[in-house]
């Protein structure tokens, strides 16, 4: 998984973010993840579930972490600082806590494990549109930062 990681963020990562813009490296992960899902409901096993466990690591460390990092570059010190604490205590301890309530309560409701791969692959379902959406309003803030730096209005918004 590391080696997979870096070799994404050295050879990859750059060139695609060049090219297809921040939108790809924050939706392909989570779209890979929704049929990793739906793959480990339809043949859950082992081996599956490992394929599915690096692709989705790699993919997090390689393009979706970079692409969490661009998406501050349009803000200001302050906010930047502020969003990102927010991000990393609210946010991520946050969902880490409601995905277990959310697992705990399918295998209490159900005791089909495939029920909770199509529960897990539509959260990263929302995952993916969420970060279309992010990446889609860094691009709106970015090009008004420009503008604005084209009249010489000299800061960061935020």
């Amino acid at each position: 998984m590391q080696t997979l990681s870096v070799l994404g963020q050295v050879f990859i990562t750059g060139r695609v973010a060049r090219r297809l813009g921040l939108g790809v490296l924050l939706v392909a992960v989570p779209l890979v993840t929704v049929g990793g899902f739906l793959w480990l409901a339809l043949a859950p096993g082992f081996a599956v579930l490992a394929v599915v466990m690096v692709l989705r690591r790699a993919g997090e460390y390689a393009f979706v972490r970079p692409g969490r990092e661009m998406l501050y570059s349009v803000l200001s010190p302050s906010a930047k600082y502020q969003a990102k604490q927010f991000n990393d205590t609210v946010v991520y301890r946050g969902a880490d806590a409601v995905s277990a309530w959310l697992k705990t309560a399918l295998d209490t409701l159900t005791q089909q494990p495939a029920v909770a791969m199509i529960g897990g692959a539509a959260c990263a379902l929302l995952w993916a549109v969420n970060g279309g959406w992010l990446a889609r309003r860094q691009r709106a803030l970015a090009s008004k930062l420009n503008r604005c730096s084209q009249i010489s209005c000299g800061r960061r918004l935020g």
